[in-house]
Formats: C-alpha cells, sequence, structure tokens
C-alpha cells in the first residue's frame, strides 16, 4: 500500500468509503483534535491537496473513532476528494487553519495510487473484520465452465474495442467476484464495486478480488466518486431484474454514462431477453445492440448487450 510506504501505520477517519463522499466524521474530528503534527498530501503531478494527516496523543480517534488499528496515536488521515461542494469547502477551511499553526511536512503521491491505497484500506479492513462482522464460513463456488463460456464472448468484445491492461475499466454489481475472474484471465484489472459489503469481503478472503481495486459501493453512485473516469464498464448478471424491482435498478443504470469518458464502451450480461432490453430502452446515451450468447448454459450470461457511448447526458 503506498500509503503506508510514505507515512506508515495510518487510518482513515471515515468508516466507510460511501462517507467520503460527506466526510461528516472528518469534519467533526479535524474540528476537535489538537494536532501535535501534521502532513499535508499532494498530488505528485500538479501539487493539489489530496488530503492531509495529524497525529495527536490518540484521545479522540480511541474515544470516537473505530478503526480497528493497533496504535492509536498513528496518523488519521482526512481527504476531501470525493466530498461535495458544502463540506468541500469547510473542509478547505479547517485544514488550512489546522496547517497554519502546526509545523508540517509535505508529502507527494500520485492520485491513482492514493486512491488505490484508500480502497486497500477499506478492503483490508473488511477481510481483518473490523469493518465486516459477517459470519460467512463456507467456502464460494466458482463455476470453471461460466468462466470460460465469459472468456469466449469477452475476448472478442475487448479486442474489437482496443481494451487493453492500461484502458480504464469498472466492473459494477461485481459480488463475490463470481465473473471478475474471467476479466483477469484475460488481464483485464477493473474497479470491482458492489453494495454487498459481505459478497466483497468474501471475494477478497478467496483471493478472486484485488484489494486494491475492489469497493463496497452503490453503484447509483459511481459516477460522484469516479466522473467520466472509465474506457469500459461491465456488468455481470447485475441481479434479476423484474417489471417489480426495476425501480431499485434504474438510478444505477442511469448512472453509467456519467461514469464513462467519450467512446468508451459497456458489456452487460444477463438471463433473459427482457432485462436486455429493456435496459437497452434505459440507455438512451448509447449506441447498443444485444444478442443471446448460444454458449450459455441458458441461465448465467444468456443474453448479452453491448454498446458504445455516443453522447454524455
Amino acid at each position: 500500500m503506498e500509503l503506508r510506504r510514505v507515512l506508515g501505520d495510518f487510518v482513515l477517519a471515515e468508516s466507510w468509503f460511501e462517507d467520503l463522499r460527506g466526510i461528516m466524521k472528518s469534519l467533526h474530528i479535524m474540528r476537535r483534535m489538537e494536532a501535535e503534527r501534521a502532513i499535508l498530501i499532494a498530488e505528485s503531478e500538479t501539487e493539489r491537496r489530496l488530503g492531509i494527516a495529524l497525529k495527536s496523543d490518540g484521545s479522540i480517534e480511541r474515544n470516537e473513532h473505530k478503526s480497528g488499528a493497533r496504535d492509536a496515536a498513528c496518523w488519521i488521515i482526512f481527504t476531501d476528494i470525493f466530498a461535495d461542494g458544502y463540506q468541500k469547502k469547510q473542509f478547505e477551511q479547517i485544514s488550512a487553519d489546522i496547517l497554519s499553526c502546526v509545523e508540517h511536512d509535505t508529502v507527494h503521491i500520485g492520485r491513482k495510487e492514493f486512491i488505490e491505497s484508500i480502497i486497500e484500506y477499506f478492503s483490508t479492513g473488511l477481510v481483518k473484520g473490523f469493518l465486516c462482522d459477517c459470519d460467512i464460513k463456507e467456502r464460494a463456488f466458482y463455476s470453471k465452465e461460466r468462466v470460460k463460456v465469459l472468456k469466449n464472448v469477452l475476448s472478442k468484445f475487448i479486442r474489437d474495442n482496443g481494451i487493453g491492461s492500461d484502458s480504464d475499466t469498472v466492473e459494477i454489481c461485481c459480488g463475490d467476484g463470481a465473473a471478475t475472474i474471467a476479466l483477469h484471465e484475460l488481464g483485464i484489472s477493473p474497479i470491482a464495486a458492489d453494495i454487498n459489503k459481505c459478497e466483497i469481503c468474501r471475494g477478497l478472503r478467496e483471493g478472486v478480488l484485488d484489494p486494491r481495486r475492489s469497493v463496497v459501493l452503490n453503484c447509483a453512485h459511481l459516477s460522484h466518486f469516479f466522473p467520466n473516469a472509465f474506457d469500459c464498464l461491465f456488468g455481470f448478471m447485475l441481479g434479476k431484474i423484474t417489471p417489480f424491482n426495476l425501480f431499485e435498478w434504474e438510478p444505477v443504470i442511469r448512472d453509467i454514462p456519467n461514469a464513462l469518458k467519450n467512446n468508451s464502451y459497456i458489456f452487460l450480461s444477463f438471463s433473459s431477453e427482457w432485462e436486455a432490453e429493456k435496459v437497452k430502452s434505459m440507455l438512451r446515451n448509447f449506441n447498443c445492440e444485444t444478442f443471446k450468447n448460444e454458449n450459455s448454459d441458458g441461465y448465467f450470461d444468456h443474453w448479452i448487450l453491448t454498446g458504445v457511448l455516443s453522447t454524455h447526458p
């Protein structure tokens, strides 16, 4: 983890990745904390502030922060890179006040490495149990046949659209990584996101998901954290979509173009033609096609939707 190499032991002020949007706990602790030392974390390329790290006697973090850290007086990292406008302004003011009265150093790190370190911190918290208390004991089942069939249809899509290991990719609703395996075996390492922390935790424990690139996140909020960030978005069997739960899936589908770059691609799979066509009708900013995956077992990834983003919303 790059941040640990730079700072040594640290904790994040927020308890969950999605909390980095509101940063309520961060602002609360920063207002009350009497910092003894401070570090400005700056982006290597632009010198822009990515966050600050503070160290005190540990009293506030022991009382108010469930971190799982061994040392209560380690560095606490505060960041506003995902924060909303109002919270960001508050963060800027409070951090400026702190840095003006406390001696501090500056460390540099790439923005991508900083985000990966944050994601890995939360992944480690899931696996070690201080961010996830699920009691799932049974091993996950990963179908080799499904992975084989997916690789067949994915390899052509990836080749035809020039998607490679250096492309910025994301997989939404990844679950425990049952389909992520196919991407990894094809040399694609996406950001894998799912709202279910226990599923992410299981995929991490099984060694299927990459701790640097697996995040507990409501995929309807994907673009807030990663706006116009990806060359390609994947989603395999997002979850059974029916006329009765379509309203739950609409926010996820509607947000997809906001997370993608211009002229980017999507690859989604479904169990039924109805699901594929319904989602296609919602993706009005894409030129899409749907087709039956003839090699499917008749349920998993039986219908495929592919598309290219033509216009942003």
